[in-house]
């Protein structure tokens, strides 16, 4: 079964690193990179002796809570 939501954003593992990377998804797809939807990405574990490192830029937020421009 496939999520129908779409993605979000972009998850690879640098395992030299030990760690698992959150990035935006631009570009042309590639295969090494799991793109998951913003329920998928919250749910995300890491391997065990891996950290999450989210290198999205920072998206400001509004009062209203919409994302600002």
């Amino acid at each position: 079964m496939r999520c129908s939501s779409p993605a979000e954003a972009g998850v690879w593992v640098r395992r030299s690193a030990h760690e698992v990377l959150v990035g935006a998804l631009a570009g042309p797809r590639d295969p090494r990179v799991l793109g998951l939807c913003t329920t998928h990405l919250e749910r995300l574990v890491p391997p065990q002796g891996c950290r999450v490192r989210d290198v999205r830029p920072a998206v400001a937020i509004s009062s209203s809570g919409a994302r600002a421009s």
